[in-house]
């Protein structure tokens, strides 16, 4: 693992040039307040880096960072600017720490994140070309994977990855077995973030951390949602 950058408060934690975003509990969903729930943020070994409550798909108030589920101190935090039609969402140090970055949702999919000082951090695009989405959108598909740019400079790569490898109960046997083995392949894998070397110039992880989980919990909800 490349230690790209740290992450201020939490001189324990280290960032890592992967990230997986495991969803490990859901407290309640409510279908006007949205998902409450909890992620686990691996890093490419699989250990623990953070982990995130996020409250109501991260539109119904403060989602906080922990160093543990248990561990009541905050990190960071993001929070949206409104309540309804939002698409602005501030991340902010500790619980009542300085502006780390503005996160601007697209209409369509992706988000830009700036700095406090309104300087561009990065973007999540969907790399697809206008006639593949054209054709895959008309086709009920939704988008497998994001890219992670700056300027013209290609950070990192999004997309599913499949979770440390759990030995099979059974081998998959007929139809009902391949079913199993298909819905298993498909649970068994989270989203996540793969940071290039050229990403070193990304210095601060935890505005990307709080992007990721706004793109998990909102444009790809949304986009899978009407596949």
């Amino acid at each position: 693992m490349t230690t790209i950058c740290t992450l201020e408060r939490a001189s324990t934690v280290q960032a890592s040039d992967l990230y997986r975003f495991q969803k490990v509990k859901v407290e309640s969903n409510s279908a006007f307040k949205g998902e409450t729930s909890w992620y686990r943020i691996g890093d490419r070994q699989d250990q623990a880096v953070l982990f995130c409550h996020v409250v109501g798909n991260g539109m119904g108030g403060v989602s906080t960072f922990h160093t543990g589920r248990d561990t009541p101190d905050v990190i960071f935090r993001f929070a949206p600017k409104r309540k309804v039609l939002n698409f602005t969402y501030y991340v902010d140090a500790g619980e009542d720490g300085p502006r780390l970055a503005t996160i601007r949702m697209k209409a369509s999919r992706g988000l830009t994140a700036v700095g406090p000082d309104d300087r561009a951090l990065f973007r999540i695009v969907d790399p697809r070309k206008g006639k593949e989405v054209f054709i895959e959108d008309v086709l009920g598909g939704a988008c497998t994977g994001y890219a992670l740019v700056h300027q013209k400079a290609v950070l990192g790569n999004i997309g599913r990855m499949k979770r440390p490898e759990q030995p099979d109960a059974a081998p998959a046997k007929g139809i009902l077995g391949r079913l199993r083995k298909k819905i298993l392949s498909t649970v068994s894998s989270d989203w996540g973030v793969e940071l290039l070397e050229g990403a070193a110039s990304l210095a601060d992880h935890r505005p990307l951390m709080a992007a990721m989980l706004l793109l998990v919990e909102q444009t790809i909800r949304m986009d899978q949602s009407i596949d």
